[in-house]
């Protein structure tokens, strides 16, 4: 084995120790004041990713948050969960934006550039409601670092933001943040452990429903 893989091997281990706190919680949550969820109240979701455009340039890596997304969506349906999903960065209004207020905007694309996630999912209000779906999703990198090594991104971190919204009332019921790390060409057995503890905070908060026995 090569020692470059070995090195590799080992940081994967250090690392994993580090984000997952040792038996700590990856993912952490809370409901917001005032807001009340129980486990019946969330049947359907918008879900609004703005993770890849933390990656600018690295098609793997940019793969790897797309295998995230999924498999974490795929999560949700196991549970009994109506499921539409948008990569956010794709909508034509994410490109224009500009800097919003401090809460409510992500750094992206490894850049001081800032984008008003309010006003890009707006943009997409048509389609959200023709989906029929009681509650957004928003997942969002509020803090994003890459290892490069020559021209090439290797590892990328990122604190994800997320929260859940009621489409009717506009307003935040929960949310929460991830630390999540990951290597080029994220495998699934890399990224299972970060699904595993975010799904497990949304079942703490009521947000999805227990798995099935």
């Amino acid at each position: 084995m090569r020692l470059t893989a070995i090195l590799r091997m080992a940081l994967i281990a250090i690392c994993a120790g580090t984000l997952l706190g040792c038996g700590e919680p990856v993912a952490q949550g809370r409901i917001v004041p005032g807001a009340s969820i129980t486990p019946a109240t969330i049947k359907s979701l918008y879900v609004y990713s703005f993770l890849q455009g933390s990656i600018s340039t690295n098609n793997d890596m940019r793969e790897g948050l797309q295998k995230f997304d999924q498999m974490f969506v795929d999560a949700l349906r196991s549970r009994n969960m109506t499921v539409t999903y948008m990569d956010a960065t794709t909508l034509s209004a994410y490109a224009n934006e500009q800097i919003s207020t401090p809460s409510r905007t992500s750094a992206l694309r490894g850049t001081s550039r800032e984008v008003s996630v309010g006003n890009t999912i707006r943009s997409n209000g048509v389609a959200e409601q023709a989906s029929g779906a009681s509650h957004r999703l928003v997942l969002f990198p509020s803090q994003a670092s890459s290892v490069r090594q020559g021209m090439f991104v290797v590892e990328h971190t990122s604190r994800i933001r997320w929260e859940i919204l009621s489409i009717a009332a506009n307003s935040v019921l929960a949310e929460g943040t991830l630390d999540l790390l990951f290597f080029n060409t994220a495998g699934t057995s890399e990224l299972r452990p970060y699904i595993r503890d975010l799904v497990a905070e949304f079942e703490r908060l009521h947000i999805v429903q227990p798995a099935s026995r």
